[in-house]
């Protein structure tokens, strides 16, 4: 039974370092979310002393890796989020932007908090954080130019409706004047009427 379910939980592995290369965010996602099930199952198991016996071992290795995948996948997922939210910037699109930059920042957190507890438990130096410091302040740097490209975005609109605005005004007050020398009533008839 926990042959196959260590086999199935390396396969899963597997599975989601080819979906991340092929870019298939939501596939490596489900496919870990599958994985933490089958490891949730075994770290049940390590109380058993027949499991520990036979089994810590592999457990251990297999949290290794499970860690380790789980931080390339929300890499992939954060920079995925970064990509869509720009792409909101430039659909105009801020109800979308706003809503895609709160779950990125939600993200990050998690990332962030997930390095904070590897590095007070002595994990830091693990394959899934060795170079996490340097990958991080990479994607952070990725996140502020998308922000600072949105405010830029921001502006350009801003000052297009603005002149937008100012012509369609023009356009308005030059037709209001015009509709109101056009519907004054002529002097000729006052005129005429006060000649008499």
């Amino acid at each position: 039974m926990f042959d196959k379910l260590i086999k199935d939980l390396y396969k899963d592995f597997t599975d989601i370092k080819i979906s991340l290369d092929a870019s298939n965010i939501k596939n490596a996602k489900d496919v870990l979310a599958s994985a933490a099930e089958k490891l949730q199952e075994l770290i049940n198991h390590a109380e058993d002393p027949i499991f520990v016996e036979i089994y810590e071992k592999q457990l251990s290795n297999a949290i290794g890796v499970f860690i380790e995948i789980s931080m390339k996948v929300s890499f992939a997922f954060v920079y995925s989020l970064i990509d869509a939210y720009d792409k909101a910037v430039s659909a105009k699109d801020t109800t979308q932007a706003t809503t895609i930059l709160r779950q990125v920042e939600h993200e990050t957190t998690f990332m962030q908090q997930s390095y904070l507890d590897a590095q007070r438990d002595g994990r830091s130096q693990t394959a899934a954080f060795i170079d996490f410091e340097k990958d991080f302040s990479y994607l952070l740097k990725n996140l502020e130019e998308s922000k600072k490209n949105a405010v830029i975005e921001q502006m350009c609109t801003n000052f297009a409706n603005a002149i937008n605005f100012k012509e369609t005004k023009q356009q308005f007050f030059y037709w209001s004047r015009s509709m109101a020398i056009e519907t004054q009533p002529s002097n000729t008839l006052g005129e005429s009427l006060s000649l008499k």
